[in-house]
């Protein structure tokens, strides 16, 4: 699978992009630094062999452990989110009787102690939120969030996926805080092509996403 790689600056909030390091399918991103590893031919600060090198290093000498999860399609992935994790859940899987046709597909916050996952909790408390956590994307203050769903283009017709905006807000009616109905799509969103997976920067005024829109390369 091969993604096009689109950045995109954010009007508000007001931040500056600082450094971003993104592993998806097709391609990963590393931010050039004036610093130089090892020894050899550098091009644009960014000397391949040495940076890959030291990723592998960074990578395999760390410590993993196996957290179990089963997830459900169309969810592949889970997101960081306050000091745990969000990822799509179907509510039939742990029913002991899986010839019960019935359950519901939501997206779960479960806090992480060290290599265990406390209790799940419903991370929307206003509305149900079944959107692939991969396609999730917070600001700092974890105030805004940013998601990527399929929807069927008024103009043409077409199933397209789009990126959404909305805000954690306080209910009175309900009395409960959470993530608000009110949706907002983004400008650069288009009827003719998809944009998903959604990332925004550390500082917030930067989003990379994917995109097979006009002038790209590769595709969704």
């Amino acid at each position: 699978m091969c993604f096009t790689m689109i950045t995109q600056k954010i009007k508000s909030p007001q931040f500056f992009l600082c450094g971003l390091l993104i592993l998806l399918p097709g391609f990963f991103i590393i931010p050039f630094t004036n610093q130089t590893y090892g020894t050899g031919t550098t091009t644009n600060n960014f000397q391949e062999e040495d940076s890959i090198r030291i990723l592998k290093e960074m990578v395999f000498s760390s410590e993993l452990s196996l957290l179990r999860l089963d997830l459900v399609a169309p969810s592949s992935g889970v997101q960081f989110y306050k000091n745990g994790i969000i990822y799509l859940y179907d509510t039939k899987t742990g029913q002991k009787n899986m010839e019960i046709p019935f359950g519901s597909i939501d997206t779960y916050y479960a806090p992480l102690e060290g290599n265990t996952m406390g209790e799940p909790e419903l991370f929307s408390n206003l509305y149900a939120f079944p959107f692939p956590s991969e396609s999730v994307s917070f600001t700092q203050d974890e105030k805004t969030m940013f998601f990527s769903r399929e929807t069927e283009a008024r103009s043409t017709g077409k199933i397209v996926e789009k990126i959404y905006q909305t805000e954690y807000i306080t209910s009175h009616k309900k009395r409960k805080t959470g993530w608000s109905k009110n949706i907002t799509e983004l400008p650069f969103n288009g009827d003719e092509y998809s944009c998903t997976q959604p990332s925004v920067s550390a500082d917030g005024n930067i989003m990379v996403f994917s995109s097979d829109m006009p002038g790209g390369r590769g595709g969704v």
